[in-house]
């Protein structure tokens, strides 16, 4: 038998949430799924959320709901730790979604909530250890061992990792908090602070996509030999360029044979990977 679950995914520009019916298989999305931006006053926004998903049909019969929210995040208090992004810092998420909705929720970063929608019906299916990496206007990482995603003191933030240099680059790095880590190097306000356009700008031979490939494969060398994830998963909107077989190329190069290069793969449900890893993590509240 199938239940109706929310699922809600949080992002840097804007906030998704939609109603499926989750049984045995995949999330069956019941309506569209509602969005809106990300303002500067999440409380608002939430209003504004809830009143437009307490209209869609099943709501009154939903049984449990799951947030995948963009970090970081302090997954015990269920609060947005210190962010750029204005009005969020501190903002208390996981119970500002409760005192709208009185259901179990079980609330993980949006990276593993992704990781653990491919593990479960994508492209990480089974895997006992997968890494979903988004590269996008950041880098998130989720890791999951045996389909549960691993948190530790915090969480994974794989973006932050420190990368070897490229011989030929001598741009600081777009991180705030790291300047030329994984994320400063290689994300979307790096590709734009780097080369003075964004990447969608940029037509497929020019050279920020070696760049871009170089760091990525250095910076996935570094997460395989440190957790040996049987795949990796790269979504983001980096990603759509369709560069995962230059990057596996890249990560096979960086390791140099020392050990088997991790298959490098798209996700299975592309954009949507955050919103079926939110379904995932209701099924996850609705089990305890």
């Amino acid at each position: 038998m199938a239940d109706l679950f929310i699922g809600i995914e949080t992002g840097g520009t804007k906030v998704v949430a939609g109603i499926a019916r989750v049984g045995s298989g995949q999330p069956e999305v019941v309506a569209p799924p509602i969005v809106v931006p990300t303002t500067a006053e999440p409380g608002r926004m939430l209003d504004g959320l809830f009143e437009r998903i307490s209209a869609t049909p099943g709501f009154a019969e939903v049984a449990a709901a799951g947030i995948g929210s963009f970090g970081p995040v302090d997954l015990e208090r269920g609060s947005i730790l210190p962010t750029p992004k204005p009005g969020w810092s501190g903002f208390p998420l996981l119970a500002e979604v409760r005192r709208r909705l009185d259901v179990p929720i079980v609330l993980d970063t949006d990276v593993n909530a992704a990781g653990l929608a491919e593990w479960r019906w994508g492209a990480a299916r089974g895997a006992s250890v997968a890494v979903y990496l988004t590269v996008g206007t950041g880098i998130g990482g989720g890791l999951l061992v045996d389909g549960v995603p691993v948190h530790g003191l915090l969480h994974p933030e794989m973006g932050h990792i420190e990368v070897a240099r490229h011989p030929a680059d001598a741009f600081e790095g777009a991180c705030g908090a790291h300047g030329g880590c994984l994320e400063g190097l290689t994300a979307g306000p790096a590709i734009r602070a780097r080369w003075g356009e964004s990447g969608e700008s940029l037509p497929d031979d020019h050279p920020a996509w070696e760049m871009v490939v170089w760091y990525l494969g250095r910076g996935l060398a570094q997460i395989a030999l440190t957790v040996s994830p049987e795949v990796i998963v790269l979504g983001g909107g980096v990603m759509t360029r369709s560069l995962h077989g230059r990057v596996g190329e890249s990560l096979a190069a960086a390791l140099g044979g020392y050990v088997p290069t991790p298959p490098v793969t798209a996700p299975r449900f592309g954009s949507r990977a955050g919103l079926m890893g939110a379904f995932a993590l209701a099924g996850m509240a609705a089990s305890r």
